[in-house]
Order: C-alpha cells, then structure tokens, then sequence
C-alpha cells in the first residue's frame, strides 16, 4: 500500500478519471504483491517455526480449554513413549492416564494437572520423579491470543543427567560437610573481606568453647582479646595477600571459653574462585596442648631422672632439685614432696610456701585435746584433710577431682565437691589463696609412702593429662627413693660385712701368729730331735761294733779252748757254749742290719743257724734228721 488512500487521492487530486483507474489498478496489483508476500513470509515463519517445534530438546504439547490436544511435537512423543494412535486420537485424558503408570507419585502429577485445567491464568513448574528414575521439568503456562486465553502449553525438559549431577553434587558436598564435621580438627572458613566466620564444625565449636551460631557471622574481635585477635587478623592478611597463599603456625596460643589456654598448630590458606578473586580463608587447627605438655612433661621426667641418679648429694638435696624443675617447667607458684617419717607425712623438701602454711599444714596425724595421736578402728594413724586422703589410699576414681592412679586435683579449690570424704578438712590451700591444686602419690614397692604438691593461685592450670604425666614423675621418685633405701641398706650390710671382715682377719692374723710360734717351736724340737736320734744312732753303733767285737773275741777264744781241750764232753761243752755264742752274734748282726726293729725275717736267721750248726759238728744237711721247721716270715723282735 501507498501511503495515501484512494479516497484521499480523489480528494487531494484533479486528475482525469482514467488516470483514477490506472492509478487504482495498480494500488491492487501492488496490494496483492505485499499480500503475496506476506503469505510467504508467514509460510517460511511458519515452516520455520514447526522446524524449531519439532527440533526443540523440550517436549511442547498444546491443549484447548477443553483439555484437547491441538499440537505437540515429536519430542514430547519420545519423552513420554506414547504411541502414534494415542496422539492421533488427541484426548488428552486418555494421554494423562497413559502416562501417569510411568510416574512415581502419579496421584499429585494428576491433581496438578487438574487443578491447572481448572485455574486457567495460573502458571506452574515442577520436577517430575520416574519409576524408571527419570526426571522431568514440567513448566506450565496459559496460551493467550489477543489477550484471551485459548488453550494452555505444557513444557517437558528431562533433566535427569542434570538432577543426578545435583544429586551426586549433593552427595559430595554432604560428605564433604560429614568429613568436615567430623574430623577431630578445628575447621573454619571466613570471608575474604571482612574475616567473618562462615563455616565452622564440631570440632571447633569443642575447642573454643562457643556454641557455632555464636560464632557465624563474627570475626576475631568479637571473641578473643584485642591483642590476640589483632595477632590472628594480621595472619590472616599475610595469607590473603601473600603469593604463597598459604601458612603454617607450627604454636600459636589461644584463649578459649572453657578451657582456657590452649596451644594450637594452624595452617591457614587462601580460598580463590574461578576468576583468580580471592573469596575466603581455610584454616585447620589442631589442638597440642596435650602433645606439647606430654613432651614437657618427658623432658622434664628425663631430667628429673638425672637429678635422681646423681650421687654427688644427699637425697634431700636430690629432691630440691627435682622441686627447682617442676616449679621452673610447670611454672607454678608452690610445690612440695611429703614422705613418711613414722606414721606421720611431714614436708621432706618444698619451694614457695609460706612458714605460716608450714606450720599449720606441716604435720598430717590427727592429735587429740590433750595432744595425743589418735588412730581408727584398725589400729592406724588418722590423717587429716585432702593429703591425709591421697596418702591413705582412700580415693574414689568415680569422682572427677579424682584419677585412676590416685591423685587429687582442682581448678577451683573453692568448688572442691568432696568436703564430706575428708578428714578435718583445714583449707588452708584457700586460704592462702591457692585455686589450683594437685596431689599426686608417690609410691614405693606398690606402697604409698608420701605425694607431690603442686600450687598456684591462677585458676584452670591444670588438667587430667598434665596430673597424669605428673604420677609419672612420681614414679620415677618413687624408684629413686626406693634405689636410695638399696643403696642404704646394701651400705649398712657393706658396713656389717667390713667390720666381720676385719674381725676375722684380726682372729685370721692371731691364729697366724700362734700358728707360726708352734712351728717354731716344733722345727726347734725336731731339730733336737734329729740331734737326739743321731747321737743315738752313733751311740748304737758303737755299741753294736763293741758287742760284736766281744762275742767274736769269745768265739774265737772257745774255738782255741775246743782245739786244745783233751776231753770229748769238755771239747762238746765248749762247742755248745761256741755254737750259741755265732747265734747270738748272728742275731745281734741281722738287727744290727735290719731296716726296722719292729720284726726280723725269722726263716733267714733259722736257716743260717742251721748252716753254722752244720759246719760247726762238720755235718751234711741232710743228715740233721727230725729237725722240722714251719715258715713264719717275720716276727717282731720284742
């Protein structure tokens, strides 16, 4: 069209009438040329439209206001498995009952549905959960044309991949948030801009002592003190503006709610996003408190043990020393050891007590009125108030003042719970303005035989572990006292065994000596006795030549006597009287020669005799006839 109207054309022109026509004839044909053309434009908008219809990743159903199927393309089909027939049919009830079978909660899939054909205007979008796990994003909106609504378009988008990419981000992040949750570390996360905490798990809510809603939301000013929080923001910034982006706190100290103070090992690093921006700050704590006093309390127990196993000092120096240590490393205000004298367990060794507590807390015997010691029904010592208690043995483990191993300890001596356990409760540790306390028993050969005293006036110095490693010392005391009474009584049985030693010897030395002067005096007489025994041998031989001498003088002179004797009986006489003269002389020779005196050989001396006898009478042995002899070899010779 032109852009002026036939009518306006008559008016505003005096052209002929043919002009008119001509002029009209060509306004249709230029008409029906744009009419034309807009056909075509609509048929490709259209064409192109159905193109992008039915190419489209979402299911499109079109209904009337009477809920029938005026389109929907082959998406929608495919989602929803509907056969050909079902779609050709265009009742869109007989559609709702086929799908709903496919859905998990087919009942409110239905009554949406319904409720949408019944408020025309409302628009809706919901997830749709598949028996077969399928998900799909319904959107729901009212066809309007000219500003009346024509009928309603339901949008179908599966989201399946999507809503499992969700679930497993969900799952993660859940087990990420249980890791977190549960690891026994402090974990907390803050903003990049103003350091406030906005994660922070169990473990921490533990450690700090605040309830975590407390602490979302705030920054270090709002909990710990300027100065330390000032330290932990200033850490802070070095990470977040550090290139590292990151740092390690091998000790930093902190200030809880209720545990007071505690050390920690913190790594802090800087959380960036995708665009290199910084976000957040990721810090993990852990807690060594109890570490690092358990590493105090061994090299402190090493040292101890080297004190204890000197022997350049007595034992009461000893302990001073054991007692510079612990107040030095624990850094308390008073300590003390108490071992047993008697029946009583009066301070062997202390440091930074009063002498007004000593004399009053001295002493642990309850005495009577008249001051008399008193004892209990079992015939034993009573000992008073919480030392008496600990070195009795007559704990309660249940308690929480208490510990297996048999201490006694408190934070708060005023809040002490077991004032009806004790003996003449004296209090003098609150009195004198001591908080914390702590007795530990020191034990010898399975007995109690005295405790360590720990002191200070500042509340929460102590806990379970630090009393704990502290009964460790105790028995390395124990030991050192117990190797002490050894060493004393191996030296008193030393000492016993010298002084026998000595007395022995003194016998040994005396016996010696009267030992020595017998074998002087029995040299002496064996000596006189040689002496004796060769002048007798000498004499005995003098004696001998001399007897043989004269009996062979009278042989000889009876031998001339029976040579010249006339007469037969006078010359037989004299041979007899001769015969035993050779006896005797044979006897006398065979002593004379005779190893012993003690028995001669008898068979020797017969048979000589025998043979003198026969030459004597000038006769032949065999001719000696009845002479009988029986063999006696020796016989003694007195």
């Amino acid at each position: 069209m032109t852009d002026k109207t036939k009518e306006e054309l008559i008016k505003d022109s005096n052209l002929p009438r043919k002009q008119i026509a001509e002029s009209n004839r060509k306004h249709i044909l230029q008409g029906e040329r744009e009419r034309k053309q807009t056909d075509e434009m609509l048929q490709h908008s259209f064409s192109l439209l159905h193109a992008i219809f039915d190419s489209t990743p979402d299911g499109i159903l079109l209904v009337d206001q009477q809920g029938k199927i005026i389109n929907s393309n082959k998406r929608f089909q495919k989602m929803w498995k509907i056969p050909e027939s079902l779609m050709f049919s265009g009742d869109d009830k007989k559609l709702l009952e086929y799908v709903r079978n496919q859905l998990k909660n087919p009942e409110l899939f239905i009554d949406g549905v319904e409720k949408l054909y019944t408020h025309h205007t409302e628009i809706s979008y919901d997830i749709l959960e598949f028996k077969e796990g399928k998900f799909f994003e319904r959107y729901s909106a009212p066809q309007i044309i000219n500003k009346k609504i024509v009928g309603r378009l339901w949008n179908f988008r599966d989201i399946t991949s999507r809503k499992k990419a969700e679930q497993e981000l969900l799952e993660s992040k859940a087990l990420i948030d249980a890791v977190v949750e549960n690891v026994p570390l402090m974990i907390f996360l803050k903003e990049a801009q103003d350091l406030r905490f906005v994660v922070f798990n169990r473990a921490g809510e533990e450690l700090l002592g605040y309830d975590r809603k407390a602490l979302l939301g705030k920054n270090n000013l709002d909990l710990f003190p300027p100065e330390q929080a000032a330290n932990f923001m200033a850490k802070d910034r070095e990470v977040l503006d550090g290139e590292a982006g990151m740092i390690d706190i091998p000790e930093e100290p902190i200030l809880t709610a209720k545990k007071g103070n505690r050390l920690l090992h913190t790594r802090k690093v800087c959380i960036r996003g995708a665009d290199g921006t910084t976000k957040y700050l990721l810090g993990i704590s852990e807690d060594i408190t109890e570490r690092k006093q358990a590493e105090i309390y061994q090299e402190m127990g090493r040292e101890v043990m080297q004190i204890l196993l000197g022997e350049s000092e007595d034992f009461q120096g000893l302990i001073q020393r054991v007692l510079a240590v612990l107040k030095t490393r624990i850094g308390l205000d008073a300590v003390g050891i108490r071992l047993q004298d008697g029946d009583d367990f009066p301070y062997f060794a202390q440091q930074g007590f009063s002498e007004d507590f000593l004399r009053t807390e001295n002493a642990l015997v309850e005495r009577s009125a008249d001051g008399g010691l008193c004892r209990d029904k079992d015939g034993n010592f009573n000992l008073e108030c919480t030392c008496g208690l600990v070195v009795s043995g007559k704990t309660d483990p249940a308690n929480p003042y208490f510990t297996k191993g048999g201490s006694c300890w408190t934070n708060d001596e005023a809040g002490i719970p077991f004032q009806d356990t004790r003996l003449h409760p004296r209090d003098e540790c609150l009195h004198q303005g001591y908080a914390s306390v702590a007795l530990v028993p020191i034990r010898c050969n399975n007995k109690i035989v005295g405790l360590i005293q720990l002191n200070d006036r500042r509340k929460g110095c102590f806990t379970l572990n630090m009393v704990e490693n502290m009964e460790e010392v105790a028995v390395y005391i124990g030991e050192a006292l117990m190797r002490k009474q050894a060493d004393a009584e191996i030296k008193k049985l030393n000492t016993e065994l010298e002084e026998k030693v000595l007395r022995r010897t003194s016998q040994f030395i005396n016996a010696n000596l009267e030992l020595s002067k017998e074998i002087t005096a029995r040299k002496e007489y064996e000596e006189k006795l040689n002496i004796s025994l060769a002048e007798k041998e000498l004499l005995l031989k003098e004696v001998n030549h001399r007897v043989k001498n004269n009996l062979q003088t009278i042989a000889g002179i009876l031998g001339l006597q029976i040579l010249q004797a006339g007469n037969e009986e006078i010359s037989r006489q004299l041979k007899d009287v001769h015969d035993r003269i050779n006896s005797m002389a044979l006897l006398q020779g065979m002593l004379h020669q005779a190893e012993s005196l003690n028995n001669i050989n008898f068979d020797e001396y017969i048979n000589t005799i025998a043979a003198n006898l026969s030459h004597s009478h000038m006769m032949h042995p065999a001719e000696l006839e009845g002479f009988y002899w029986i063999s006696t070899p020796r016989f003694p010779a007195v």
